[in-house]
């Protein structure tokens, strides 16, 4: 039987091997999705299996691992086991800096965020065992004070190091013009608060630079639209937006979906009237859609599956739509993987 069932997502997946390899490699036995579950086996049974028989789950916690849908299932199972925590049935293991929410914020995670290989396996190992995790030798944290909670002022004033004296031509310098020292204080100082200032404000528009990017400032139905603009910038513009905010959202595929129908829609208008010819934006706005689905950042779902393929069937073969079928071949390719 399992020790472990390694839970991740997709994007994560060197972290995944990586953790189970260390694990295995110290004795502890894992399933992990990678390495077990084998071409022609059911996955959902695999899955079921794999949760019910490994002792413990470990979560490979991540800002794309907390916004997928499919592997919330599989720490839930661990978590009704164990909800208490008294057994640790679930334990995270955070690989990129992130906030849990909800029932996943209680449990307390091993944190391998800024290690380096052998601090993050001995974090690991540690996190993992039973027991307090005590260090062989602790160091004591000062030179005088008794103990780290020491207030006194004799303390302080015998361990305070000695202010730097002035050089001596310096000294010898200014002594003689004291009006001199005190200009050059107060410019060191005016110094010293513009560049803290310049500091701030980099910190300040980097920050803000940075909560601009992880916020969409469209809808997804919005940029969806903008996918089938007569703007190339906007369609572009568009598809950046959703790859970064939306691409392991469980409602992109089904939005996607919709308009992309209702331009095929518009297109059997036409050859009811024998006309073959489509918009070249509508064309446009249907490849882009095409693409985005292979760029799926999750596991996509059987029902999911099936509309993608009902879709693909309606793209006609003709000469006017040899990139997209050609893109559509990538895309089912990219289904069966």
């Amino acid at each position: 039987m399992a020790e472990f069932f390694v839970s991740y997502t997709k994007s994560d997946q060197a972290w995944a091997e990586w953790i189970a390899n260390t694990l295995e490699a110290n004795g502890f036995p894992c399933v992990i999705q990678a390495w077990d579950f084998r071409p022609g086996s059911n996955f959902v049974i695999e899955m079921q299996e794999a949760v019910r028989k490994a002792e413990r789950t470990i979560v490979v916690l991540s800002p794309a691992y907390l916004q997928a849908s499919f592997p919330a299932p599989e720490w839930a199972a661990a978590f009704a086991n164990d909800p208490q925590g008294l057994r640790r049935k679930l334990v995270p293991v955070r690989i990129v800096a992130c906030k849990p929410e909800g029932l996943l914020e209680e449990i307390v995670y091993i944190d391998l965020v800024g290690l380096d290989e052998a601090a993050a396996t001995t974090t690991l190992l540690n996190g993992i065992k039973p027991g307090r995790v005590k260090p062989t030798v602790i160091v004591f944290p000062g030179s005088v004070s008794k103990f780290p909670g020491s207030s006194s002022t004799e303390s302080r004033l015998d361990t305070a190091p000695p202010s730097p004296s002035p050089h001596p031509l310096l000294t010898s310098h200014l002594s003689s013009k004291p009006w001199k020292l005190k200009v050059l204080s107060q410019s060191f100082i005016y110094a010293t608060l513009l560049l803290t200032l310049l500091v701030l404000s980099a910190v300040v528009v980097t920050y803000s630079y940075k909560i601009g990017r992880c916020k969409p400032a469209e809808s997804l139905n919005a940029l969806i639209k903008q996918l089938f603009s007569s703007s190339k910038s906007l369609r572009v513009d568009a598809y950046n937006d959703l790859i970064a905010h939306y691409s392991s959202s469980s409602d992109l595929v089904c939005t996607i979906l919709k308009y992309a129908n209702q331009r095929m829609d518009k297109q059997d208008q036409h050859m009811d009237k024998q006309d073959q010819h489509m918009d070249k934006q509508d064309q446009d706005g249907i490849f882009n859609a095409v693409v985005l689905l292979t760029k799926l950042d999750r596991q996509v779902l059987q029902p999911e599956s099936q509309a993608i393929r009902s879709f693909a069937e309606r793209v006609p073969k003709n000469k006017d739509w040899q990139l997209t079928s050609e893109q559509v071949k990538k895309l089912l390719k990219h289904l069966q993987e």
